[in-house]
């Protein structure tokens, strides 16, 4: 009878054990989810790296460079579906702008090394070519497989070839919006067959 353990104690220490055994279970799932969490938390955010790593590396694979960009809005407009200015940079210092509005439509205006200026127009199979502040002109016809004088600038595929190839050559092709006007010569200059005229190169 000594080692009885009087019926209150028996009932106190029973919540006291139930107690700690809740808080405990409490605790542990609270550091369960918390860990749950913390390992979602990261594994999004390495997902998250993981994509944008991917992307960036699919992006350079698949963009195409400002040359072959400015090469399809050229293309473009030979096919006459837009008016497009291309600015140039040749690798002997000669810097044109050329304005294309179809394969057999194009005006190039530009400046050699030296700082002379002059001008290209194609329209159809009539070519003409003029230096700013001459009264005198070129003009003459040719068809398209025809070999152009050796100093007659023009715009074309080899202009991309040579950005592609030779240092200090650049294009930079865009549409843009330009009148008509640009493909018709200048009434004040008087255009003469091409013979001996010397055109600045």
């Amino acid at each position: 009878m000594k080692y009885q353990t009087k019926p209150g104690l028996v009932k106190g220490w029973a919540v006291v054990v139930i107690v700690v055994a809740i808080i405990s279970i409490g605790g542990g799932v609270y550091l369960l989810t918390q860990s749950d969490d913390e390992a979602g938390t990261q594994t999004a955010e390495q997902t998250e790296i993981a994509t944008n790593t991917d992307t960036a590396d699919q992006s350079d694979i698949d963009q195409p460079s400002e040359l072959e960009q400015s090469f399809a809005v050229y293309q473009n407009a030979l096919e006459a579906n837009a008016k497009v200015r291309c600015d140039y940079t040749g690798a002997d210092g000669y810097k044109g702008t050329a304005y294309v509005d179809s394969a057999t439509r194009t005006r190039v205006d530009g400046t050699a090394a030296e700082g002379e200026q002059a001008s290209f127009i194609r329209n159809g199979d009539t070519y003409y070519g003029w230096v700013e502040g001459e009264t005198n002109g070129f003009r003459f016809t040719a068809s398209a497989d025809q070999d152009l004088p050796e100093n007659y600038q023009t715009f074309s595929d080899d202009s991309f070839e040579a950005a592609d190839e030779q240092a200090g050559v650049s294009v930079d092709c865009r549409e843009d919006s330009f009148s008509d006007d640009l493909f018709t010569p200048p009434n004040d200059v008087n255009f003469q067959g091409f013979g001996d005229f010397q055109i600045p190169s």
